[in-house]
């Protein structure tokens, strides 16, 4: 009879266990695949890897090429500024100086008879003191200084010219010199040639030699 009892309640139990067992199996999810987690993780907008990298360096690439345009074209803008700048002051300089460049012979004025600029004019044009020669007269003692050459090149300037000649020694001052050239007209009618100009030679002589002027 105990024999009995307990086949019953092993069986009962058999029974109970079974039914615990598949009530537990029926309720529990089976775990999910890598592949499903990265499915499902794209479709929450996850970026893998190996595309985030493509994006970076995309963004990178554009951002260079954003700064090199930008930096070229300030660049561009700058050159050209200081371009106009030196044409500017290229344009004031020349305003300031109110001359051009020397003429070439023959432009300016030169004398009628075809002289030389600075030499006497002709028989008896000599300075006191000289015959119709140029020599001294018997009984003067005194010896006359021989005018003294100069040249003026051809496209100088009329400032460079005034340094020249007080470097020569003709004038005392190449600002002064050069005032009194612009204030009498003088400065646009300096020629291109070969002088003599004579010892001791005022401001207003020298100008008239070196203008082709007739003395």
């Amino acid at each position: 009879m105990n024999l009995k009892y307990y086949l019953r309640g092993l069986g009962l139990g058999i029974v109970i266990t079974a039914v615990l067992l598949g009530i537990t199996s029926g309720g529990r999810k089976a775990e999910p695949t890598e592949a499903e987690i990265i499915t499902k993780a794209k479709e929450l907008g996850m970026i893998e890897a190996s595309e985030l990298a493509q994006y970076v360096e995309d963004a990178k690439l554009d951002t260079e090429k954003k700064l090199r345009a930008d930096i070229e074209e300030e660049m561009f803008a700058r050159i050209e500024e200081e371009f106009r700048a030196e044409l500017e002051k290229e344009d004031e300089k020349q305003d300031g100086n109110g001359t051009a460049s020397v003429q070439p012979e023959g432009l300016g004025e030169s004398p009628a008879d075809g002289s030389a600029e600075g030499m006497p004019d002709g028989p008896g044009s000599g300075t006191s003191g000289e015959n119709g020669s140029g020599t001294p007269a018997d009984g003067d003692t005194e010896t006359v200084p021989e005018p003294m050459e100069f040249t003026v090149h051809e496209g100088e300037l009329p400032k460079d010219v005034c340094i020249r000649l007080e470097q020569a020694g003709f004038v005392e001052s190449a600002s002064e010199f050069e005032k009194f050239l612009q204030e009498n007209g003088y400065d646009r009618s300096i020629v291109a040639r070969n002088y003599k100009i004579p010892a001791g030679a005022d401001a207003e002589k020298i100008a008239r030699i070196i203008t082709g002027h007739r003395e």
